[in-house]
């Protein structure tokens, strides 16, 4: 687990150099000090002392701002009103809210709205790193789960133009069979779809080929090997 003490910001920065942060908070000495330390770190800092003023920030540079830190007492608009605005139309920005009253109608409220994350008052300078940098963690992993699965659509509709495809579910029931496959099978999609992969299977191979095969791949590896199956016609694939 991430503590204070364990923290390395040299490895931080790699990741705060990234992003963008609006910080939102209406005593101006605090503010400045974020300010001051944070522009070393993120790739741009922006800063607000009330709610009304952040919302009009964030509506300038949404398309740029990956998260939001806000003190909830704030003039014009709270730190909670705040995120509602900007919650009903954006789901994906990182929001944190920084308190020192964290009353249960502020954490219900807190919770219905989603936040990431939310930091009582006071607070240590490094303490308060650890909480973004977690933050930001989870979206350069959400950002490398979508592109390993972008590239692994575009690896699969490159192998679907020159191989047999086939996908099944956990109980081993087809769920998709590419063209080539159907043309070298003989069945129709509407004949495999839903039916055992059984359906394919020639009486050559044994049981205990696919026993190890299933195996293999619900445990997360990749199984190789040769398999022969029968088409709906005589003939074997």
């Amino acid at each position: 687990m991430l503590t204070a003490q364990t923290f390395n910001l040299q490895e931080a920065k790699t990741i705060f150099s990234k992003y963008s942060i609006l910080i939102v908070e209406d005593d101006l000495t605090i503010l400045q000090n974020f300010k001051d330390t944070l522009s070393h770190l993120f790739k741009n800092v922006y800063t607000a002392v009330n709610g009304v003023e952040a919302l009009e920030l964030y509506n300038l540079y949404r398309d740029e701002l990956s998260i939001i830190m806000a003190d909830y007492n704030m003039p014009l608009m709270n730190g909670l009103d705040l995120f509602t605005a900007i919650r009903t139309e954006n789901r994906k920005i990182a929001l944190m809210l920084v308190t020192g009253d964290m009353s249960k109608e502020i954490f219900l409220k807190a919770i219905k709205i989603k936040l990431d994350e939310f930091a009582l008052k006071p607070i240590q300078f490094k303490t308060l790193l650890v909480l973004i940098y977690q933050i930001l963690s989870k979206i350069e992993q959400d950002k490398a789960f979508h592109k390993q699965k972008k590239d692994l659509e575009t690896l699969f509709k490159l192998l679907g133009q020159h191989n047999l495809i086939t996908k099944a579910d956990l109980q081993g029931n087809i769920t998709y069979a590419n063209d080539i496959f159907c043309e070298v099978s003989g069945y129709t999609k509407e004949e495999v779809i839903g039916q055992p992969h059984s359906i394919v299977r020639h009486p050559d191979m044994k049981e205990t080929v696919f026993k190890h095969m299933w195996e293999t791949i619900t445990s997360g590896e990749i199984w190789r090997g040769r398999v022969k199956n029968k088409a709906k016609t005589v003939h074997f694939i």
